[in-house]
């Protein structure tokens, strides 16, 4: 989910905003086949659970984003006020024209392994996690992130990585249903 962030241009409105599309044109070998497909096992991603204002959030470590975010329903059951931002801007997902405009945005103070930081989080909808955390702030705070170890190392304290491999099984499923029943 490598996701990058635009300014939006000020001389235009969100609403009259175009979206350029570039057609190519593929040169075919004229053979079919299927894609190859890696065990689950290889295609687990490196999350874990980092608390945020006072709950625990599903965090995916991303290092292909340039923003920390968490969801809307998130931030609303964690009662954590934001801010209406003067400057919305694009959140441009890896897939060409697969983005959304950010219009909200808040400090929060996270708890990552036993350390407590305060850091700035956008405010968008994505799905699977409660929070995705940007590339900048693992240098910032000096993330190492091991995939042949599963874990994310933080300032040298290691966080170990929560392995999600059945959907019957997927903890942050059961985290979000119980969640909702307690707030409604």
């Amino acid at each position: 989910m490598a996701s990058t962030v635009f300014p939006l241009r000020k001389d235009r409105d969100i609403e009259q905003m175009e979206i350029k599309v570039h057609k190519y044109k593929l040169l075919s070998s004229g053979k079919h086949r299927t894609g190859p497909a890696a065990k689950p096992d290889k295609k687990e991603c490196l999350a874990t659970w980092v608390k945020v204002g006072g709950l625990e959030a599903w965090t995916l470590w991303d290092s292909g984003s340039t923003t920390t975010r968490i969801t809307p329903s998130f931030a609303k059951i964690a009662k954590i006020s934001v801010n209406t931002l003067d400057d919305p801007h694009i959140l441009q997902l890896g897939t060409v024209g697969s983005h959304s405009i950010i219009k909200f945005g808040t400090d929060v103070t996270m708890k990552v392994a036993d350390r407590n930081c305060t850091t700035y989080v956008d405010v968008a909808n994505f799905d699977c996690y409660d929070m995705i955390i940007e590339t900048p702030f693992m240098r910032r705070n000096k993330v190492k992130l091991d995939f042949e170890k599963n874990e994310v190392v933080i300032n040298g304290q290691s966080l170990p990585v929560i392995k999600v491999t059945n959907k019957g099984l997927d903890l942050r499923l059961r985290h979000h249903r119980a969640t909702d029943k307690k707030y409604k």
